[in-house]
């Protein structure tokens, strides 16, 4: 069974995914902060689903630190705003981050289920959504 760190700051939000992740056979460890989830990620994480804006240590330092960890761990970035966007977090994260695919928060959740389901086989488009 592949197991899942998700983490999200909004409680509706990562309960509502991770249900449906359980759903779909996946083991999911959830945080609602980075701090939390970098204490919790360890070799035995197949992907990690992280919201890029957070308070306190943002999605982009977050994954920067678990890059610094592994190298090859599956990694997607959610955000509301888009992933390309003209949000500033965004195109930080555009420049600086090696992610596995990205995920537009406010699509169906089953779209998200879809790109996990790609990326932890190899087959999901860098840095691009579920058609």
């Amino acid at each position: 069974m592949k197991r899942i760190l998700l983490v999200d700051d909004d409680d509706f939000f990562r309960d509502t995914v991770r249900n449906f992740l359980v759903l779909s056979g996946y083991d999911v460890i959830d945080s609602h902060d980075a701090k939390e989830a970098l204490k919790l990620f360890d070799d035995r994480i197949d992907l990690v689903a992280t919201d890029l804006v957070m308070p306190e240590v943002s999605g982009v330092e977050f994954i920067e630190m678990i890059r610094k960890k592994s190298a090859t761990v599956k990694i997607i970035a959610m955000s509301g705003y888009g992933f390309f966007s003209d949000a500033p977090i965004a195109n930080d994260t555009a420049v600086k981050l090696t992610v596995d695919a990205s995920y537009t928060k406010g699509g169906p959740i089953e779209d998200l289920v879809e790109i996990i389901k790609r990326t932890l086989a190899g087959t999901s488009d860098p840095v691009g959504d579920a058609d």
